[in-house]
């Protein structure tokens, strides 16, 4: 990064040449005319009269001449103009830059305005006017034209005015109007884009920061250009001259300011396309500077408003170009960028999903292969030693037929809960108790008692803990089992509800009730309660409904997985 350099500076003279010979062959022809520009000794200004008609010079007042005209244009003048001979033929006259209401007296009779054009965009509030004469509005000898102008922008006339033959400044006058129309309409809108396109380059990467002040600075000329073919309020319209040759400041300043900061590009042919903008820029503001502040001149002004159109439009649209394929190329590289994140983030959500999902599975094996080892050890620690010691007792005869009958068959479920707590891992509650309301059944009907079984359809619960489900079968095991030994009835009642995160199982039979039952039943009661610790649940053993019987009740807190459950920490859950 460093400043401009001799080759550079010559690349933004070169811009500058080019900038004037397109201004000069694609501005209004205005050869042949100078001929019929008002002669400054015969055009004089004074204040225009209160009752809007053209009036004579007071004895004593002294008229001024037409280049002394204020710069306010807000202040009424009267222009006018003596002819020492009538001209001859069809006359106009052409006013190339007037500001303002306009109204024309020839020898005191009104003209109409023939032909208005648009506001230029380099000079104050001025636009072209023409006014056609028909020639009896001329006399023998002497004549006289006033011209009162008055709530204008700028300058009244900045430009003298032409009288000649109608035909060839009625084809200026178009010529100047649809220039101007395609300017004012274009130019706007274009700087419009080049603002926004060169904003987007310069946020885009660091290395296009040089577009920041040519933004400000196309915004600066698009803002002029608006203000310049707008309709304002008459309260504005009187800060409206220097609010313009304020945005021309501004838009030098962007310049310089792009200049000093010595943020240059390296890179030779964009250090030379910079240059040629900043020629641009800099030719198009002083010419519309020139112009802004109202000079009274010549034709020279409409040729040197017309470069200052030409020029800012060449620098918006190199601008607009250069800044929209920078943006471009960096709007595509985000975009790409962003895509190849995308799919990288894809691929890797997808391979951490995978992975997941094999951990998961893997976890559950882990869990059930424990399990199925824990179940292994407590069969060989509980079930083995309870069967050893009872072939023990049969060799040494010390146990009858019905109590080894008894305790093998208490072995046998046993087994058999452990068998079916691991194959209900994964599936529902509702699966699971349906498995153990299986295994209930011949049991109650063996007893004489007739089950009846209630539960939802569905309960939000999954089995996915062995020991949780076989801790649950072992209590539900004990209690029908002591209404099949001990309640002497002939109906066994179980229903199971969900209220929210806590399950309730109630266990009624119609038997002799608690009291009854007690002795025999104290064993299996402490067990019951034992596993009701062990699971966090709550547990009621009281009289049924309608004080017939026993009721055993069941509230235990749903398990969640992934939630702690008592049972992981409690080892062994067959009491001592």
């Amino acid at each position: 990064m460093r400043a401009f350099g001799w080759k550079d500076w010559s690349w933004a003279l070169a811009a500058l040449a080019l900038l004037a010979a397109a201004g000069r062959l694609a501005g209004p022809d205005l050869g042949g005319l100078r001929a019929w520009i008002a002669p400054p000794s015969e055009t004089f200004w004074m204040p225009q009269a209160d009752y809007g008609l053209p009036r004579r010079p007071q004895v004593g007042e002294r008229v001024k001449p037409v280049a002394s005209l204020p710069l306010d244009g807000r202040r009424p003048v009267q222009i006018y103009r003596l002819l020492d001979a009538p001209p001859v033929g069809s006359q106009a006259v052409l006013l190339p830059a007037v500001s303002g209401q306009v109204d024309l007296f020839v020898n005191g009779a009104a003209i109409r305005e023939s032909l208005a054009g648009p506001p230029y965009l380099s000079l104050p509030g001025a636009r072209p006017m023409l006014f056609a004469i028909p020639p009896d509005y001329f006399r023998p000898g002497r004549n006289r034209i006033d011209l009162l102008v008055r709530d204008g922008r700028g300058r009244a006339l900045s430009v003298p005015l032409l009288l000649g033959p109608e035909p060839r400044l009625r084809a200026v006058a178009t010529q100047l109007n649809r220039r101007t129309a395609t300017a004012g309409r274009g130019l706007p809108l274009l700087a419009l884009l080049a603002a926004v396109l060169a904003g987007l380059a310069a946020f885009s990467r660091r290395a296009s920061r040089p577009f920041l002040p040519l933004a400000a600075a196309a915004a600066a000329f698009g803002t002029r250009a608006w203000l310049a073919t707008a309709v304002l309020d008459a309260r504005f319209e009187m800060v409206w001259p220097w609010l313009d040759r304020l945005l021309l400041v501004l838009a030098l300043a962007s310049l310089a300011t792009l200049i000093r900061s010595g943020a240059m590009p390296t890179e030779p042919w964009r250090r030379r396309v910079l240059a040629s903008l900043c020629g641009l820029v800099g030719a198009a503001a002083l010419a519309g500077g020139w112009n802004g502040l109202g000079l009274f001149g010549g034709l020279w002004q409409l040729e040197l408003g017309w470069t200052y159109d030409i020029g800012a439009a060449i620098l918006l649209a190199l601008l607009a170009l250069s800044a929209g394929w920078v943006a471009l190329v960096s709007g595509a590289r985000f975009a790409r960028t962003h895509l190849d994140l995308s799919r990288v983030v894809r691929r890797q959500r997808a391979e951490i999903d995978a992975a997941g999902r094999a951990l998961d599975q893997e976890m559950r094996r882990s869990a059930i292969l424990e399990e199925r080892q824990r179940l292994a050890r407590d069969m060989h620690d509980g079930i083995g030693g309870h069967l050893v010691s009872l072939i023990a007792r049969a060799r040494s005869k010390r146990i009858g037929v019905e109590e080894f009958e008894s305790e093998l068959s208490e072995g046998l479920a046993e087994l058999r809960l452990m068998v079916d707590s691991l194959d209900a891992t994964g599936e529902s509650l509702s699966e699971a108790l349906t498995a153990f309301r299986g295994r209930a059944q011949p049991q109650a009907e063996a007893a004489g008692l007739t089950l009846r079984w209630r539960q939802p359809d569905s309960l939000d619960v999954e089995a996915h803990d062995p020991r949780w489900i076989l801790n649950l079968y072992r209590l539900l095991q004990e209690a029908v089992s002591n209404a099949a030994r001990h309640s002497s009835g002939d109906r066994l009642d179980i229903e199971i509800r969900q209220a929210g995160e806590r399950l309730q199982i109630d266990i009624a039979d119609n038997g002799v009730g608690l009291a009854a039952g007690r002795a025999a039943a104290g064993k299996g009661l402490a067990n019951m309660a034992y596993r009701a610790r062990q699971m966090g649940a709550s547990l009621e053993i009281g009289a049924g409904p309608d004080g017939v019987g026993t009721c055993v009740r069941l509230d235990l807190p749903v398990p969640r997985k992934g939630a702690e459950n008592p049972l992981q920490s409690s080892g062994e859950i067959n009491p001592s």
